[in-house]
């Protein structure tokens, strides 16, 4: 696509901490599969931004796409952004434009694929123009992978990776906390079942499947079984 695409099939020298995206790029759009963690991912940096733990010298600014695309009268970012920002007292729109004028603000763009059709042209728009006058900022937008194809210049594609087996092992530790010896059997059952492994890969059903075992101490064999059994 003669864009950046970073570690679309990563392997494991592909891989690279989102602190480390965050410094590399300064404009990029965050892919993940459904269930993959980008939203909380991107609420999870921006909190750390917050705290001052990461880019402590920068305003993090946080938009669900979504809810700004269908507020009412359809205002542009910026206006969007300092109605927000002023009905929690945190800043006028005068410190919001110095903040974005001087390059001290982190941008965090949530959704776009979740924003409505006969929205979507309008919002990506605005976000160009947004991106292009502010362009001293830091930018990131989340999308689901395998959605229609956004095309933003400047901006550098990267890919939230699957769990690997220490990550699966370290979510159930924690979920399991206070039982060991369900955690234990839960992470041998995962290893010996291909299918169930791969489902393990995504935190979302990796959560599903920590809510049956958690239940039954197994997993069904009907694939079909286990959702309902999660769902339920």
């Amino acid at each position: 696509h003669k864009r950046d695409r970073v570690a679309m099939n990563p392997s494991p020298e592909d891989r690279v901490t989102s602190t480390e995206v965050l410094n590399r790029y300064q404009k990029q759009m965050l892919l993940g599969k459904p269930g993959a963690g980008k939203t909380t991912l991107l609420k999870y940096t921006a909190l750390k931004c917050s705290q001052g733990e990461i880019f402590s010298n920068a305003v993090p600014i946080f938009i669900t796409l979504r809810q700004y695309a269908s507020a009412e009268f359809q205002p542009h970012l910026l206006e969007y952004i300092t109605q927000d920002l002023q009905i929690h007292s945190i800043a006028d729109e005068h410190q919001i434009k110095k903040v974005l004028h001087h390059g001290r603000a982190i941008l965090f763009l949530d959704g776009l694929d979740e924003v409505r059709e006969e929205d979507l042209n309008r919002v990506i728009e605005d976000i160009k123009k947004f991106s292009e006058h502010y362009y001293n900022n830091r930018f990131i937008i989340t999308s689901r992978l395998g959605a229609q194809e956004y095309i933003f210049e400047k901006f550098t594609e990267v890919e939230i990776a699957n769990f690997q087996l220490k990550q699966i092992a370290q979510f159930a530790q924690y979920w399991f906390i206070g039982k060991p010896q369900y955690a234990a059997i839960f992470l041998r059952k995962v290893e010996e079942n291909h299918p169930i492994q791969e489902l393990a890969t995504n935190p979302l059903l990796l959560t599903l499947l920590c809510l049956v075992f958690d239940e039954y101490g197994d997993f069904p064999n009907n694939r079909a079984e286990l959702y309902r059994e999660g769902l339920d």
